[in-house]
């Protein structure tokens, strides 16, 4: 009778229990489901939803639910539930709003566009939609638009915290981290509120900076605001897997996974994590996980193949390829591993096969990055040399970056090119600190090197014209003359500076240096290393003695200065490619067709900049002198500041207060105060347009019949009657781009052909003239005026009549 007993009451326990269920979610509300979401608790949330949906389906909570699923980042799903609510409510703004939060979550940068704009066709001047509007049509490619829709937003509301949300977000893409930071600094401060995001950006550019105490600070508060999404501990992973904390890295990645365990960067990186710790079990086991929750992760297909090429298991990596290739038969990396399989079953037709389809789909570095890699990894260096350096050395060049030339570096290693090995080797290093990335295998890579005893010996410096006479003395025999020279080193230099001033050498290792001399007897410092720093230094003294015993030429009646800057190389920032070759194509121009006498200053620090401008600021100027100033290479502006600056060689990524810039304010007021009477300053440069708010053009023309010499010269003298502050640059607030390697940015390019098309029949080129080069350019360039200049003012270049054949 006992255990009958116990039996029925056993039942009416549970008969109790599930009449208090049923009685909880009869209770069950949209309040409680919307506080259960803003407090991040997704699955009781989640639980509301779906118990409302049951009893009565709705618009507005299919939306929640949506909102729910984004937050989770199950994507897929959230995606289902804002189209059944838009199905429901098409004409409900913050739902095509909210589609195109989850279409930026999965990248998808042009619907997102899409579904803001309609959004904003329903309920317009929201600045938070403009504002996103503009980030993903940035994302999509589409810069001058998402720029000019920014302004748009901060026209609506200046104090709009969207608009510096987006700023920040710009930056931290362009990896501008320093200042990401500060714009996502002023976000939280004037938030009412903490927002989710702004912590979890913040966070992820501290870590890109290697500030990874910095960084978990932020994600362990956003933790703390939606204890159920997955970034969080997702970030958190990162940051220890990238200090090479593994073990701490797995854990918080095991976190992220609890929460969605579908969660894609979380299966990834738990098997990267198994692999840098060595479980092979646990790597296999991760992988395929990640094709259970996403059969079409091509990445997975790839990650698994690579483990079984890696535990000599061809015939399995070929299979799961094949299937992969089903998918897309133009997925690099998976392309990549199919030609190593097909490389070790000694198939070598369809390997060659594979080799001229991948190279024909080769669009960026990171291509041929996956194939030299794929080859380096899993087969013998016979096999790929030197094919496979080829494709290590394209990727590098390409795209300079620490893991493309740490592979360029070992492979030359592996393939006996040692001294070549270690002077990319010590680049990659430079470039890992650039990047905040540990650079431990670059450094495991020296110290092997280092281990050979490599070149000990200093470069050699010859001097091609002028040639150096009896105990270095060079003979001179113009005021303003180039020194042409050449250095010879085994391993490459590293760094050449003569008078101070740093040069790089072209493709034949020559360097270039205009010189004007000071007095009699000058003197040439030039100080040169290699890659292993091997240093040489030597003085020449420059005699200007043959030319001070010619008779005093006539003083000419006017002359004509340019002062350019350029700068390819940077210490903190990105390095271009055209500046220093675009500055000297005009140097040379403008010394050939118009005479002027040119002052070349290459990659420039601060200090050095600021030098040479003081000495033109001492110069002794004729009232119809003329200076003609040209800035090229980095520019930034600074919301926080509102002003534009000059970045030097030496100028800081993370200078909070821009003490290693040169603000263009500053510059305004030097190149002002420069005694000579006719300045034009022209600046091919990011941001170069807020050098000056104001923006004016002119708009005189001239005849066009050819005057004669005492009507030019009264031409030239009325319009350099009144003192001249003029400035052109190559756009407005926007990035403007520096063009392909080895040709001339588009500014400069037309600029170059207004220089060549000598002014027309009179031989004078007026800033109206060389404006309508340099208009048809987009962005377009900006002309305005400064500091003292007058009404009425022009710069002249003009072509000396002798030269007039």
């Amino acid at each position: 009778m006992a255990p009958k007993k116990h039996l029925i009451l056993f039942f009416c326990f549970i008969h109790l229990l599930v009449g208090i269920q049923s009685g909880l979610f009869a209770q069950v509300s949209a309040e409680q489901g919307i506080a259960f979401y803003q407090r991040g608790q997704y699955p009781q949330a989640l639980h509301c939803w779906n118990q409302l949906l049951k009893q009565a389906p709705h618009d507005s909570l299919y939306a929640w639910r949506a909102r729910t699923y984004l937050d989770m980042h199950l994507l897929q799903a959230a995606q289902q539930d804002i189209t059944e609510a838009l199905r429901l409510a098409p004409q409900e703004a913050r739902y095509h709003a909210l589609l195109g939060d989850i279409q930026l979550a999965a990248r998808q940068w042009q619907q997102a566009a899409r579904s803001y704009e309609q959004a904003l066709i329903l309920s317009p001047r929201r600045t938070d939609r403009i504002a996103r509007r503009a980030y993903a049509l940035y994302m999509s490619g589409e810069r001058e638009r998402a720029y000019q829709q920014l302004r748009e937003a901060a026209a609506i509301d200046s104090l709009s915290l969207w608009v510096r949300r987006i700023h920040a977000r710009i930056a931290l893409q362009e990896g501008s981290y320093e200042r990401a930071i500060a714009l996502y600094n002023h976000c939280i401060e004037q938030s009412e509120t903490l927002f989710f995001h702004d912590l979890i950006e913040r966070g992820i550019a501290y870590r890109s900076l290697g500030r990874y105490y910095q960084a978990l600070e932020d994600f362990r508060l956003a933790a703390a605001l939606r204890p159920s999404s997955p970034l969080p501990f997702y970030q958190q992973a990162l940051c220890y897997y990238q200090s090479g904390k593994y073990g701490a890295a797995l854990q918080q990645v095991e976190y992220c996974l609890q929460h969605t365990p579908s969660f894609t960067e979380g299966l990834l990186l738990r098997a990267a994590i198994a692999r840098k710790m060595q479980q092979n079990r646990s790597v296999e086991n991760a992988y395929r996980q990640l094709l259970a929750e996403s059969p079409h992760q091509l990445s997975a297909y790839a990650g698994l193949a690579e483990y079984y090429l890696s535990t000599h298991q061809v015939e399995r990596a070929d299979s799961l390829l094949q299937a992969a290739l089903a998918l897309s038969r133009d997925h690099l990396p998976v392309l990549a591993l199919q030609y190593v399989v097909q490389r070790k079953k000694q198939a070598t037709a369809q390997a060659q096969m594979l080799q001229a389809y991948y190279l024909q789909l080769c669009r960026t570095g990171s291509d041929y990055y996956y194939l030299a890699k794929a080859c380096f990894d899993f087969l013998p260096t016979e096999a790929w040399s030197p094919q496979g350096l080829q494709w290590a050395q394209m990727a590098a060049e390409q795209q300079d970056t620490y893991a493309h030339n740490l592979l360029w570096a070992q492979m030359l290693y592996k393939a006996g090119h040692p001294l070549r090995a270690y002077s990319i080797c010590m680049k990659a290093i430079d470039l890992a600190r650039k990047e905040h990335h540990p650079g431990e295998e670059a450094r495991q890579l020296k110290q092997t090197l280092d281990a050979l005893g490599l070149d000990d010996s200093p470069p050699v410096v010859e001097l091609v014209s002028p040639q150096a006479g009896f105990q270095g003395r060079l003979p001179v025999s113009a005021s303003t003359f180039t020194i042409i020279g050449r250095i010879a080193d085994e391993s490459g230099v590293k760094k050449l500076h003569i008078n101070g001033i740093p040069l790089v050498l072209n493709e034949r290792d020559e360097f270039r240096y205009t010189h004007s001399m000071r007095a009699a007897h000058d003197t040439l410092h030039i100080e040169v290393c290699d890659i292993h720093d091997n240093c040489q230094t030597q003085t020449f003294i420059l005699d200007a003695a043959p030319l001070l015993s010619q008779a005093a030429p006539a003083v000419p009646k006017r002359r004509q200065y340019a002062l350019i800057f350029a700068t390819n190389q940077y210490e903190h920032w990105s390095d271009l490619v055209n500046p220093v070759a675009d500055a000297q194509t005009i140097a040379r121009t403008l010394h050939t067709l118009y005479g002027f006498e040119t002052d070349l200053v290459i990659n420039p620090s601060k200090e050095q900049v600021l030098l040479k401008i003081k000495e033109y600021l001492l110069k002794k100027y004729q009232a119809e002198d003329e200076l003609f100033i040209f800035f090229a290479g980095h520019g930034q502006y600074d919301e926080l500041f509102g002003e534009g600056y000059l970045v030097t060689a030496d100028s800081r990524a993370d200078d909070e207060t821009k003490s290693s810039y040169l603000s263009y304010s500053s510059l305004r007021t030097y190149i002002n105060n420069i005694p000579c009477r006719h300045i034009l300053l022209m600046m091919d440069v990011c941001f170069g347009g807020t050098f000056d708010p104001a923006i004016a053009k002119t708009t005189q023309k001239r005849g066009t019949h050819e005057p004669g010499v005492e009507e030019r010269e009264n031409f030239i003298s009325q319009k350099l009657s009144v003192v001249t502050r003029k400035y052109i640059t190559s756009g407005g607030k926007e990035y403007v781009s520096d063009g392909m390697p080895g040709k001339h940015s588009p500014f400069v390019r037309r600029f170059l052909e207004a220089l060549r098309s000598m002014g027309g029949e009179d031989r004078i080129l007026t800033i109206a003239e060389l404006m309508t080069y340099l208009e048809v350019i987009s962005p377009q360039p900006r002309l305005g005026e400064f500091g003292d200049n007058e009404p009425g003012s022009d710069f002249l270049f003009i072509i000396p009549l002798q030269s007039n054949k």
